[in-house]
């Protein structure tokens, strides 16, 4: 929402300070995963039984949700991973998760 676009573009101390440049780097990643994320699907997911896949997505879903407060509270940074891969790899995997 416009909250997370407010923080990501905004400079430091309020935001991240991500140029509109990056911002639009991470959709792209994000949609390069959503294409993987059907693939994987369809290769070894189809035959998989709907429940354990809804409960494990469900569950790992809300994990990767509140990744976001890592990245608002810096603790990627105090675990060593600039904002930058930290936010591309949180965007790439929750595009795989929640497709699949």
């Amino acid at each position: 929402g416009s909250a997370w676009f407010y923080f990501y573009s905004s400079k430091p101390p309020l935001g991240l300070g991500f140029t509109s440049e990056f911002l639009g780097t991470v959709n792209v990643v994000g949609s390069v995963c959503n294409l993987a994320a059907v693939v994987l699907f369809q290769t070894f997911l189809k035959k998989t039984a709907f429940r354990p896949l809804l409960i494990w997505g469900t569950l790992i879903s809300t994990a990767l949700g509140l990744s976001n407060l890592l990245l608002v509270f810096h603790e990627n940074r105090r675990w060593g991973i600039p904002d930058t891969v930290f936010c591309v790899g949180e965007s790439a995997v929750q595009s795989v998760v929640g497709w699949v």
